[in-house]
């Protein structure tokens, strides 16, 4: 059971929903297209329990419109996403007069601490100064990140009343002489010698560009089902949002870690904000402020993912409410639309869940919608869509992972209970992952495939 990601009961009702969900909404996939396609099939629903006459049509209007306006901008990213080209790979194997400063936030990380330190410290690129800020711990990561003898890591032992990772990092920028600020998880995975000496080449030939964003790659994806489901899912969502982005070019969306940003401009904004989602409001801020941000292919960290259910909806649930918060506080700085629309889709899955009440109600009240959106349209941009992750996933991994695409269909609908669950987070403390470690010779082992 703990492969599948259910521990405890609470994991358990998460899968058994989802998985009900899931295949409750393929099943009326299936029997929508067989209509259109003049299949008749005998069955008939009718529960009225009270005949009323009573619309809610601007309700469901709205509720249309975010839903297929969210739906909009993933294809536009998707199908740019399909005519993107690899960067070109280029490595400066000198050192340049640029000091990075590595900030690593770190709140309770015994278990991983010891493993990204020394990743950093076999860099090939010398000047480098790695900051930890050891945030509010109560257990062993100071002592242990102190076994770690180099005299570039500094540690700092910070206290506060209130949790966030951004009050993590921005005290270690108080700290920070770099030019270039590299900011890490503490449960990051740095396998490539050469990676700054990468990163650096991007920030001497093009002088605009503020922030990158390195390739996301998952380093315990074998052995636990809800990590290999979450590798598809990175594979699949990152590569449309960040190729597709590149080929519009758009700014690259910023991911919380593997991100390198000038010092100068983070200071000028006033650094991180103690946002649920600070790499989401950061990537706003920059944003509005017409900043290049790039997507740098050759660029890989490995990322741990959570391996339960709960952990999972606890994750993305901060991620939600946090994204919430910044569509609420930015709500009337337009920017360029594509980007409007996005900070606008997780109303959408509000909207879906609406949507759906609605149409119960009618049937309840034995009344017919006035408000109905051709069934193509639902059924072409879904089918679109799986082709457009049927072609992303082939290109990333080879055709053989292509077989458990239906199987990640079903995973992917515990979104719909993310939103949801969402509502009840009330700061960072809470929702905060639990990190295990990876075994080295699965990173390594992973490394060997670097970014497809």
């Amino acid at each position: 059971m703990k492969k599948i990601g259910i521990t405890s009961p609470e994991d358990f009702l998460y899968a058994i929903a989802t998985i009900i969900l899931g295949v409750y909404i393929s099943l009326i996939l299936i029997v929508t297209l067989l209509q259109n396609l003049g299949i008749e099939l005998s069955y008939q629903v009718r529960f009225i329990l009270l005949p009323l006459n009573l619309q809610f049509p601007f309700l469901l209007l709205l509720c249309v419109l975010l839903m297929y306006s969210s739906v909009l901008v993933w294809l536009i990213m998707g199908i740019a996403s399909l005519f993107y080209r690899k960067k070109k790979d280029l490595i400066l194997l000198r050192n340049t007069p640029y000091l990075i400063s590595v900030i690593i936030p770190a709140h309770n990380e015994k278990r991983v601490i010891k493993n990204i330190l020394l990743d950093l410290i076999k860099q090939k690129y010398r000047r480098l100064e790695i900051i930890v800020v050891a945030h509010n711990c109560t257990d062993s990561t100071i002592k242990i990140a102190k076994t770690i003898k180099d005299p570039r890591i500094k540690i700092i032992k910070y206290h506060s009343r209130k949790s966030g990772k951004g009050l993590a990092l921005n005290k270690g920028l108080k700290y920070a002489s770099g030019e270039i600020i590299a900011q890490f998880d503490a449960d990051n995975r740095i396998k490539d010698p050469f990676f700054f000496n990468r990163a650096i080449v991007y920030f001497l030939k093009d002088k605009q560009i503020t922030a990158i964003q390195s390739t996301l790659l998952t380093s315990n994806s074998k052995g636990y089902l809800l990590s290999f489901l979450q590798e598809i899912e990175y594979d699949i969502f990152s590569s449309i949002s960040w190729t597709g982005r590149s080929v519009l070019n758009l700014p690259c969306f910023l991911a919380g870690t593997g991100i390198l940003v000038k010092k100068q401009i983070l200071e000028r904004i006033g650094g991180w904000s103690n946002s649920l989602v600070e790499d989401f409001e950061l990537f706003t801020r920059l944003t509005l402020k017409r900043k290049k941000i790039i997507y740098a292919d050759n660029l890989c960290v490995f990322d741990e993912k959570p391996i339960t259910w709960s952990a999972i909806m606890k994750q993305r649930s901060r991620w939600i409410k946090g994204h919430l918060g910044v569509t609420w506080r930015y709500i009337d700085q337009l920017g360029n639309w594509l980007d409007y629309i996005y900070r606008l889709s997780p109303l959408a899955v509000f909207a879906w869940w609406m949507s759906n009440l609605l149409y119960i109600f009618y049937l309840f009240t034995g009344q017919i919608s006035i408000v109905n959106i051709n069934s193509w349209i639902w059924i072409g941009w879904t089918l679109f869509f799986f082709l457009i992750m049927t072609i992303t996933v082939w290109k990333k991994r080879g055709p053989k992972r292509i077989i458990y695409l239906p199987l990640y269909w079903i995973f992917g609908f515990h979104w719909f209970f993310v939103v949801l669950y969402s509502l009840g987070v009330k700061n960072w403390s809470e929702t905060k992952t639990t990190h295990f470690g990876t075994l080295l010779s699965e990173v390594n082992t992973q490394a060997k495939g670097g970014a497809n």
